[in-house]
């Protein structure tokens, strides 16, 4: 009768039975650093990218929408419109 380490062999962290099943296994602190939380630093860091990103969209949103208005009233040309677009 075979015994169970001769029934198994390993490769890549995966452990294969002979009949074709397998399990996977890793180290006790591999678990634990992928099951903790992120640090400060990046939740900072996230949330001050997408905050960064909505008021962009916003800004965008609000100069579209008043450029035209401004057009008619001053009288703009395409390159006054393009200039009050960058400031």
């Amino acid at each position: 009768m075979a015994s169970e380490a001769n029934d198994t062999y390993t490769t890549n962290n995966i452990a294969h039975d002979v009949n074709g099943t397998h399990r996977t296994f890793t180290a006790e602190h591999e678990y634990q650093r992928s099951a903790s939380l992120p640090s400060w630093f990046v939740v900072q860091l996230t949330f001050t990218a997408s905050l960064g990103g909505c008021l962009f969209g916003y800004d965008m949103g609000a100069i579209s929408g008043t450029l035209p208005q401004l057009t008619n009233t001053f009288d703009l040309n395409d390159r006054q419109k393009e200039l009050g677009k960058i400031i």
